[in-house]
């Protein structure tokens, strides 16, 4: 079964992979176009596009006039069904009915708890104990088509972003392909998701990444532990940053493993209180010094 793969996320590479080896090919990856990122703003690939290309599997780029690409790409290659994971972008209706079976998306929550584009770190942030993953029907409605599927994930109190991204990609990569021969035989039927339970996530800003004193140990571990691929969590102590890499919990306070003033290297919290002593009477109470 050939199917067209939409995503603009490092997992593309995982999920294709583990469909291919039953069976579910896909053919052509659809993505956001190259955009400014890292340290010098170098206009670059996502990592769903760099992957695309090493695989050999040919690339549309998703603007205003892919339609008719992506239209060619699916008579070309006998494509009936569209699989989104982490797309980035508002699929509209005309794309959506190029594939006889439309287009289902991964998406990783227990819909319709946080809809939008940061559900695992809005589950951290939340101190959730259970998250999970969800199947839908793609709809113009962000993260609100019909339910095809749903499955729980725990969440562990050290889990951070990518460590529960992991492991929910790997519970859901296991059941995706039987799951996708069933909606490809019409023996998966979709339900309404109740709209009086919705929840929306946001973007996450810069400026999320910060710890204040009205966080409290756990409110700012969460943020550590939700932030930890990008923008990191940090404090600001006398005007200067200090990123927060590794930390955990000890009797109700915030232990820090690994800090970074800004502009230095990543150091232990021992290194730091040598090098930086008076800025530790500044940090909130509820850190352990």
């Amino acid at each position: 079964m050939n199917i067209a793969f939409f995503s603009s996320d490092d997992a593309f590479k995982t999920l294709s992979e583990e469909l291919k080896k039953h069976g579910i090919i896909s053919r052509v990856l659809i993505t956001e176009e190259p955009k400014p990122s890292g340290r010098g703003l170098k206009i670059r690939p996502n990592d769903a596009h760099l992957n695309a290309q090493k695989s050999k599997i040919p690339v549309v780029l998703f603007n205003k006039s892919s339609s008719n690409l992506i239209k060619k790409a699916a008579k070309r290659e006998s494509i009936r069904l569209g699989f989104a994971f982490s797309f980035g972008k508002k699929i509209p209706d005309t794309i959506i009915k190029l594939f006889p079976l439309g287009i289902i998306n991964l998406h990783p929550s227990l819909l319709p708890k946080y809809r939008g584009p940061t559900p695992i770190q809005s589950a951290i942030i939340a101190n959730d104990k259970t998250t999970g993953f969800s199947i839908i029907k793609i709809n113009q409605a962000i993260d609100a088509g019909e339910i095809l599927y749903q499955d729980k994930v725990d969440v562990e109190e050290s889990e951070d972003y990518l460590s529960l991204k992991n492991k929910i990609l790997k519970q859901a990569s296991s059941e995706l392909p039987g799951l996708i021969k069933k909606y490809s035989q019409n023996k998966l039927l979709g339900k309404r998701q109740d709209e009086k339970k919705a929840s929306f996530t946001k973007r996450t800003q810069k400026s999320d990444g910060e710890i204040t004193a009205q966080d409290k140990a756990q409110g700012a571990y969460n943020k550590i532990r939700a932030y930890a691929s990008w923008p990191k969590a940090f404090l600001t102590v006398s005007g200067k940053r200090l990123i927060i890499h590794r930390a955990k919990l000890d009797n109700g306070k915030l232990l820090i493993k690994v800090i970074q003033p800004e502009g230095k290297k990543p150091m232990s919290l021992d290194e730091f209180k040598r090098g930086y002593r008076n800025l530790l009477t500044d940090f909130p109470k509820f850190v352990k010094i």
